[in-house]
């Protein structure tokens, strides 16, 4: 939430509640309680751990599918450029001097 007052203070553009990601948090945060070792889901016969490994993995696509889907794009740094290589000698040794 402090993310996104953050971005839009340095713009002009009005405040806007970021609904999806609070979703999409909430959503990914009972994947991951349902997927613990000692989930409560345990006192169900039927359920084994293994279920909960199965559930983090399918809501994690499918956050990731529905955030592509809606045209939600993770924010993106501008990439500092590659060091250069150092120079080598005729035998592939790095030149000296």
């Amino acid at each position: 939430m402090l993310l996104a007052v953050g971005k839009v203070r340095g713009t002009r553009e009005p405040f806007r509640w970021p609904k999806f990601e609070m979703f999409a948090s909430g959503v990914a945060f009972a994947a991951w309680a349902l997927a613990l070792p000692q989930t409560p889901l345990l006192s169900i016969c039927s359920y084994k751990s293994d279920v909960g490994a199965f559930i983090v993995t399918a809501v994690t696509v499918s956050i990731g599918v529905l955030a592509f889907a809606l045209g939600k794009q993770p924010p993106t740094a501008a990439l500092a450029p590659a060091p250069a290589p150092a120079p080598t000698g005729a035998a592939g040794h790095p030149a000296h001097g």
